[in-house]
């Protein structure tokens, strides 16, 4: 996806395993979470039970020397499963809002 210009990127929620917030593809997806999911409007593999969801299209890409860090210009949104509690990545590991950090599973 990343040679196509367009990204997407998920909220996860306490359900889903935390293994899964990384997948871009829904080859990655199958592999790493087997969960239900789903194409988008504009065709990326989204989870089923995100929280939300947002795409981006590339537009630059900068030099993090361990890792890349991505300009996107946001181009969807989504809301598959609303009423679920967020997970937010804070201090180090994953965490409710409000609440003590989850384990990484």
């Amino acid at each position: 996806m990343r040679a196509s210009g367009v990204l997407p990127d998920t909220l996860p929620t306490k359900a889903q395993p935390t293994g899964c917030c990384g997948a871009r593809t829904t080859r990655e997806l199958d592999r790493q979470c087997r969960k239900p999911h789903h194409r988008s409007a504009n065709g990326l593999p989204v989870l089923s039970e995100a929280l939300a969801y947002v795409e981006y299209r590339l537009v630059s890409e900068y030099d993090g020397e361990d890792h890349a860090i991505l300009l996107g210009e946001v181009i969807g949104l989504g809301s598959p499963a609303p009423e679920e509690s967020p997970l937010v990545f804070f201090q180090g590991s994953m965490r409710e809002l409000g609440d003590t950090p989850v384990s990484r599973r």
